[in-house]
């Protein structure tokens, strides 16, 4: 229906982290902690699609090592209040990324 939806596989990890989210007596800063670890997984899931390219670097010990590296500069907007909970997972995941700032008012 969707051809560019994607979706993360589920496994015992992520749903103890939703069930401690859900549950009514999970404590506030519980909640934060496991919410933050489950946006981490999302931004860098979706980082994963970006475009990459083939490169080779030299290991300390000489030997070369063919890799990948960004074939992209990002930046992220984070709309003010509801996206702002994915900022720091997003400033984890790529280094130095710029973000700006939108506020939507109704």
């Amino acid at each position: 229906m969707f051809p560019n939806l994607q979706i993360i596989a589920s496994n015992k990890q992520i749903r103890s982290m939703h069930t401690i989210i859900r549950d009514e007596s999970t404590s506030r800063n519980d909640f934060i902690f496991y919410a933050d670890r489950l946006i981490r997984l999302l931004v860098e899931g979706a980082l994963g699609f970006l475009p990459f390219q083939e490169t080779t670097v030299q290991t300390p010990t000489g030997q070369p090592y063919v890799g990948v590296e960004s074939d992209t500069k990002l930046c992220a907007v984070s709309l003010i209040r509801s996206g702002e909970a994915m900022e720091q997972a997003v400033r984890a995941c790529a280094k130095g990324i710029k973000i700006g700032k939108i506020l939507i008012h109704r």
